[in-house]
């Protein structure tokens, strides 16, 4: 702030610094698979986990909202299933969504 490459501010000791350093590992797939079952488990915060990747948390879960709401709609306007679009809940039931049961009879006619 001194130099001017950063903006003054008065209350710039409330600042969030999060750890960026990705971890070494001799298995990133299995690591990987670990911490996002950390996260889904509430073990494992989505701001250590966006934080390991260089990227703020908030930023990314909105944008997932974003885009499921978005997935929504387009699969409400053409009556599908949403999940004939992607796939948010994995390893769901397979039960079959009630709007895309009625476009399947629909080809079928």
């Amino acid at each position: 702030m001194q130099t001017g490459d950063l903006p003054s501010t008065d209350r710039w000791w409330e600042a969030e610094y999060l750890p960026t350093s990705p971890r070494i590992s001799i298995d990133k797939g299995r690591d990987f698979r670990a911490e996002l079952d950390g996260v889904k488990a509430g073990l494992e915060t989505f701001k250590a986990y966006y934080g390991r990747r260089g990227r703020w948390w908030k930023k990314e879960l909105t944008q997932a909202a974003d885009e499921a709401v978005f997935i929504d709609k387009l699969a409400t306007d053409r009556g599908i299933s949403p999940d004939r679009i992607h796939q948010l809940a994995p390893n769901n039931s397979g039960e079959v969504d009630e709007r895309d049961r009625k476009s399947r009879d629909e080809d079928d006619e």
